[in-house]
Order: structure tokens, then sequence, then C-alpha cells
């Protein structure tokens, strides 16, 4: 199947086998940002009006019930995705930055770096 798929799988998967996740709503924005977790930064005024709630509200719920922000849960989600197209391709890093939506390959590659603790050239050599 092609790479969305694959990730839908991947964090389908995941999920299922993670703690909580009670919250319909939040569930609903989770599949929703599976589909979507490529596209530049997903306003979270946007999220919070497809699920119906203030953004006050939203990130309250949404942080209550994954245990992070949905800031950190977007990101969690694009690093993801990096880790197994650097493993996967051989697609340049600036190149798989701008697949999943971030223009800046030094920001991405500092949000890489901040949340697997390697640089994406580093996690590429360590899971070849």
């Amino acid at each position: 199947g092609s790479f969305r798929e694959q990730m839908l799988r991947i964090l389908q998967w995941r999920d299922a086998r993670a703690p909580g996740f009670r919250h319909e709503t939040i569930n609903h924005i989770r599949s929703m940002m599976a589909g979507r977790f490529h596209l530049p930064d997903t306003p979270l005024y946007a999220v919070a009006k497809e699920a119906g709630m203030s953004v006050n509200r939203f990130s309250v719920v949404f942080a209550q019930e994954m245990g992070m922000t949905f800031t950190e849960y977007h990101t969690r989600l694009r690093v993801s995705a990096a880790k197994w197209l650097l493993v996967s391709t051989r697609k340049r890093v600036s190149g798989i930055a701008h697949s999943l939506g971030v223009e800046d390959a030094n920001h991405f590659e500092n949000l890489f770096r901040h949340y697997s603790g390697l640089s994406p050239r580093e996690y590429r050599l360590e899971n070849r």
C-alpha cells in the first residue's frame, strides 16, 4: 500500500496497545491526524473546531487523554514517519522533512534529535 496507508496501519497497531484513549472525539482527531500529519502545520484552532470544542477545552481534553499536548503529538507523528522513511528509503533528510510538511530542514533535524536522541543521519546509519 501507499506510505499513508502503511503509517495508518502502524499507528493503529501502536495505539491499540496503548492505555487510555477512551474519548471518542480524541480518537476521531487522532485518526484524522494520521492522514494529515504530512501537511504543513495544522492550526490548533482548526483541530479544536473539528472536535467541536473551544481551543482551551480541546487542549485540556487532549492532554488528559494523550498525556501530551496536541503539538507534541503532531510532532511525534512526524518523527515516527521520518524514522520509517529514513530506514526504508534513500530520500535526503531535506526531502523527508519536506514530505512531512516541514519546510526548514534544520528545524526538522532539531525536532528529530529532540524526540529521538539522534540526528536523522545517525538514526539512518544505526537502523539500516
